[in-house]
């Protein structure tokens, strides 16, 4: 097999709230998707997992969110496109044990307002551009695409792949602005919600056909 230092992503989406730190991404306007050629590799949608983590001042939440979809294409040894969809209607969070107070979060995370999942039931990432090992892509959450680039570590075999990455993005870039100091000064020091969303990306995938 073929081990590739390259920059990936996927987004999907999804969370509200994450940990910064040196892993943030710059979001940009969005580009013309890449013209993928060479060996198709489908995602294996059981295997593969999206986390997300996140804070206010006091406490943090974890969860994930699933996948509808998804394949990497590849040529000579490198990442030549891709496309990924999340489904934005499993966001889940794994570390509240009460039922009550888990269904509340992930209900408010649903809502108007933070991903209106009601009107946005996916978001998605395609790649845009591979180049002197970054990938870069599209990464359209509640109807906002912007284009981002960051690393992972990516296996490319004869008939299956995997990559896993851990980025942050900045959630007001895609219009998500709720309890954000950035955009309410007012607000107590214990109502903020960090704006960046943290994600660790682990993907398995098949050779198709």
């Amino acid at each position: 097999m073929k081990r590739l230092s390259l920059f990936f992503v996927l987004a999907a989406s999804l969370t509200l709230f994450a940990c910064g730190g040196n892993k943030s991404v710059d979001a940009n306007d969005a580009q013309e998707v890449a013209d993928a050629k060479g060996t198709t590799y489908q995602v294996d949608l059981a295997g593969s997992t999206i986390e997300w983590t996140g804070k206010k001042v006091a406490y943090g939440h974890s969860g994930t969110i699933q996948m509808t979809s998804g394949e990497v294409m590849a040529e000579n040894g490198q990442i030549s496109g891709g496309k990924f969809v999340i489904d934005m209607n499993t966001i889940k969070n794994t570390d509240i044990e009460d039922a009550e107070k888990n269904g509340k979060l992930v209900g408010h995370l649903s809502g108007a307002d933070f991903f209106d999942v009601a009107q946005n039931p996916t978001s998605s990432f395609e790649i845009t551009k591979v180049e002197n090992g970054t990938v870069s892509g599209n990464l359209t959450i509640k109807g906002v695409t912007k284009n981002i680039s960051f690393p992972a570590q990516v296996t490319l075999g004869e008939n299956d792949m995997t990559a896993s990455a851990e980025f942050s993005i900045n959630r007001t870039d895609w219009n998500i602005q709720y309890s954000s100091g950035s955009f309410f000064k007012d607000l107590a020091a214990d109502a903020i919600i960090d704006d960046m969303i943290d994600f660790k990306v682990n993907l398995k995938g098949q050779k198709a056909g």
